[in-house]
């Protein structure tokens, strides 16, 4: 039985014909169009030739199958995403007092499947070690004093400031550990060839956060939840961290950052100076010391994270932090599983035992006619560029198949007998192992019986297999993306999606040098603002090069590229405001303030209320009408406009001197008249209305 073809376009010529003779009046209307749609019109003619041309390309278009189509995507370097597994962050607690435990990469856990008894099983991506060690005490020391965020570290859905609201030079965060063994001081005492690590994972509060940028296919590696932890180096584009910070651990006299030999404390951040969510691993000292922190009395074994240089976008907010915790990817690692026997003849197929498998996890060998194992044979898309004596193959992920060539396009495998072996492979993925937080509480490895295990945040990323024609259409949105700068357009699109930032705007100012802002050719100075929930955000030294390095990839090669900071002018406004009868002053005050820091606002202010253009003017007359549009205002009398920065005054009005320069709100002036006061003042009010 063949298989039904689908039909594209069921149009045939008298349709083709009947809709091209309706269209006429639209493009010709009477009464000096063309009127005569009769046969032996010559148009007709035209018309009739051109719908017979359309009725076979109509049928050419019905046989082009899915697996053409495929291919046409793989020429434009699309292919279907595969099913994609979820990932989670599994946090090991020891059941009671003893030694460390020491979990290697693969550890199973599972989630028990609603409604069935079915599990999901996860393995964790790298070796973890369970120390007999607890948390105890979170604190933060800043400008404003010491903060004890303990209760808050505790509770779900709340954040704190891991270095206070501005994250300022000098601002700490001390991590109060203790000890499950006795004496305490046990579970410091190792030999030297005996290493204890201690894995932190620090999770940010960005519930309320605009997504980070992302340009196409490219991938930043900002945490475990961006790019797989088999991923290529490749894959990851340069980063700049917003802050310097620096690890110490108190020894008894001291904060040190490096233990007596040399060795640091920081052995691993997965979190590029608290950037995005991840991991920090320690290695532990065995001169670590107890103390107590004033005004607090507990004595505890203490870490501490000090900012050295920062200039946060946005300060980073701790949702928790928690120790033995490392992430865990959904699936199940299949090893020494034989697929079959081969038989030499061309496009052979074989199945694994479980499905569907994850892409790029097969390593599969063939037993050659003389008995030795060959090589990994190499996982390829198809067999076009496949020679008569290349050991590839091609896996078909959702039916678990795994296939071999014919001979010319990809090496046959050698006659034998159960020859055909997988190595090792990964199978799982889907929307199955997207599972709710606390609900991955079983352990299957022997070590791991010894502790607990728990996830505090639900699961994410499993995804079923993209269907073709979903490949198709994002192939389509991808064919309108820029990824050569070569408009003013093309730099403000790829500026604002760097990946892992939160640009909220770009401005390109082509042939522009940034120094005297000077025409000079074959530069192009771009001015970003981050996203951020101060008046004036800026962007920090790393920040911008991260902007750069990002705009350096698609740039004309005989292009400079120059990304700056926008020049903010802060603008004040002092204005008289008769009131309405009957209204509440404080409040209507309180809504003037709130409608000109809006107006003046960098990111969301302006006419448009997109941001205020870069380099535009402050008009008074603007100023009028926000005040006057707000309810209670009865008419503005008298308004005064004053700034800060690089301006000139052009009558009443503030222009900016600057091209990249843009304005912020500051402090208001406001005068609140009674209307049973009116009497007493002299003068016209300002209302374009009367």
């Amino acid at each position: 039985m063949s298989l039904p073809v689908p039909t594209l376009d069921d149009r045939q010529f008298t349709a083709l014909v009947a809709q091209a003779v309706r269209q006429i009046p639209r493009y010709t209307p009477a009464p000096d169009g063309w009127t005569d749609h009769n046969a032996h019109d010559p148009g007709i003619t035209l018309l009739e030739l051109f719908a017979w041309l359309a009725e076979m390309q109509i049928y050419r278009l019905d046989r082009v199958p899915a697996l053409h189509k495929q291919k046409f995507l793989r020429l434009l370097g699309v292919t279907p995403h595969p099913a994609r597994p979820a990932r989670a962050y599994v946090t090991f607690t020891p059941l009671q007092q003893g030694e460390s435990i020491t979990l290697p990469a693969g550890t199973q856990v599972a989630a028990a499947q609603t409604g069935t008894q079915e599990l999901i099983v996860f393995e964790t991506d790298v070796a973890l070690q369970v120390l007999p060690v607890t948390l105890v005490q979170v604190i933060t020391s800043d400008r404003l004093g010491i903060h004890d965020h303990t209760p808050t570290n505790e509770q779900e859905g709340a954040f704190f400031f891991a270095f206070g609201d501005s994250a300022e030079a000098g601002s700490s965060l001390y991590i109060g550990l203790d000890s499950l063994t006795s004496p305490p001081e046990a579970v410091f005492l190792t030999s030297p060839l005996e290493r204890l690590q201690l894995t932190l994972m620090v999770s940010l509060y960005e519930q309320d956060l605009p997504a980070r940028g992302v340009h196409g296919d490219e991938r930043l590696a900002q945490g475990p939840d961006s790019v797989p932890h088999n991923a290529p180096a490749e894959v990851a584009l340069p980063f700049f961290p917003s802050g310097l910070l620096v690890w110490e651990y108190w020894n008894g006299g001291q904060w040190a950052a490096t233990w007596p030999d040399g060795t640091p404390l920081l052995s691993q951040d997965a979190t590029a100076a608290f950037s995005w969510s991840g991991t920090c691993t320690f290695n532990l000292p065995p001169d670590l010391a107890r103390r107590s922190l004033a005004p607090f009395r507990t004595s505890l074994y203490w870490l501490r994270c000090r900012v050295i240089q920062a200039h946060y976008e946005i300060s980073p907010r701790c949702a928790s932090l928690r120790l033995h915790t490392v992430s865990a990817t959904q699936g199940v690692t299949a090893v020494h599983e034989t697929l079959g026997s081969s038989n030499a003849l061309p496009h052979q197929r074989f199945k694994f035992a479980h499905a569907p498998v994850l892409a790029g996890t097969p390593q599969i060998a063939v037993v050659e006619a003389d008995g030795r194992s060959s090589p990994i044979w190499q996982e390829v898309l198809d067999f076009d560029a496949s020679g008569p004596d290349d050991t590839h193959y091609v896996l078909h992920e959702e039916s678990g198949e795994v296939q071999f060539g014919d001979g010319i396009n990809g090496r046959i495998p050698p006659p034998g007998t159960d020859n055909i072996k997988a190595v090792t492979y990964r199978y799982g993925g889907g929307l199955l192992g997207n599972v709710a937080a606390d609900t991955i509480r079983i352990s299957y490895d022997s070590a791991a019986s010894r502790v607990a295990v728990s996830n505090a945040q639900p699961a994410t990323g499993g995804a079923v297999a993209e269907p073709w024609f979903d490949a198709w259409r994002r192939a389509l949105l991808d064919l309108r993306t820029p990824y050569q700068a070569v408009t003013s357009a093309d730099y403000e699109f790829l500026a604002q999606h760097t990946p892992g930032l939160r640009v909220a705007r770009a401005k390109a100012l082509p042939l522009i040098e940034p120094v005297h802002f000077t025409r000079r050719p074959g530069i192009v100075t771009v001015v970003v603002v981050p996203y951020s929930f101060v008046p004036n955000p800026l962007p920090s030294d790393g920040f911008l090069h991260t902007v750069c390095a990002h705009l350096d990839r698609h740039r004309l090669i005989t292009t400079e590229v120059r990304v700056i900071p926008p020049d903010y002018v802060q603008v004040s406004v002092e204005a008289t405001v008769l009131l309405k009868p009957y209204v509440a002053a404080v409040a209507v005050r309180q809504d003037i303030e709130a409608a000109l820091r809006a107006f003046l606002h960098p990111l969301s202010g302006g006419v448009a209320g997109t941001g205020w253009e870069f380099g535009r003017s402050v008009y008074q007359s603007e100023i009028y009408q926000v005040i006057e549009g707000v309810h209670g205002v009865d008419c503005v009398m008298r308004v005064a406009l004053a700034a800060q920065g690089h301006v000139q005054f052009e009558g009443h009005n503030i222009a900016l001197t600057q091209p990249h320069g843009l304005v912020f709100s500051g402090a208001h002036q406001l005068e609140l008249i009674d209307p049973a006061q009116q009497c007493n003042v002299k003068g016209p009010c300002h209302d374009p209305q009367r």
